[in-house]
């Protein structure tokens, strides 16, 4: 099994680019919005599964 270098370098690059932004969006946000937005991201990561399962 190999690992394809350029998937897994874009991968790291765009969470070294994001993670300021979310963090800078995490302070302005009321905490609430974002248990709201990470539940539908459960719910919807959930729902893909089983769909793909059954």
């Amino acid at each position: 099994m190999s690992i394809c270098l350029f998937k897994s370098d874009l991968t790291n690059l765009a969470s070294l680019i994001a993670s300021p932004l979310g963090a800078n969006l995490g302070e302005k946000v009321n905490p609430s919005v974002l248990q709201i937005i990470m539940g539908i991201l459960i719910f919807a990561t959930a729902v893909k599964s089983w769909l793909e399962v059954l």
